[in-house]
């Protein structure tokens, strides 16, 4: 292309020039205007994300007192109706005292009635048992599972 530059040639470049340049501008515009409106909707979606953590921090904080309370009830409870180490230690010893004494009124009584009958105590279960681990853990078991006295007349 050689020669001189015409008004025609001048005319188009510009206007092509001008085409491209608005062509951008609204290009250029609405890639603005939609990031704009993403950080609208991320703006929104932080919001909304803050109001549900503060919800449900709130429900947890209730939770966790509703849990606090029902523990204290559980105490309160527990101290009322469990048995102490104390009262639990006086009640074995009453219970192994009264076994004591029976087993010397069953000596006593095989002593005096030697000869006479024959006699034959039977005590198939002693069991005893003391958990210390705990004023909740503590239990006791003392059971006689049962306790025959037979007597018969001797055959002389």
């Amino acid at each position: 292309m050689t020669g001189t530059v015409t008004w025609e040639v001048l005319i188009w470049m510009a206007g092509t020039g001008s085409v491209a340049l608005l062509t951008g501008w609204h290009i250029v515009s609405w890639v603005l205007a939609e990031l704009g409106k993403r950080d609208a909707a991320i703006d929104k979606l932080e919001k909304d994300a803050g109001l549900l953590v503060g919800a449900v921090d709130s429900r947890a904080k209730l939770a966790e007192d509703e849990l606090r309370r029902s523990l204290e009830a559980h105490k309160l409870y527990a101290a009322e109706n469990f048995a102490t180490e104390g009262g639990l230690t006086q009640a074995v010893n009453r219970v192994d005292d009264a076994v004591k004494r029976l087993t010397d009124r069953i000596d006593r009584y095989s002593r005096k009635h030697k000869g006479k009958h024959d006699f034959c105590p039977r005590i198939i279960t002693q069991n005893f048992t003391l958990l210390n681990s705990g004023a909740s853990a503590r239990s006791f078991g003392y059971k006689i599972a049962s306790i025959s006295i037979v007597t018969s007349p001797v055959s002389k």
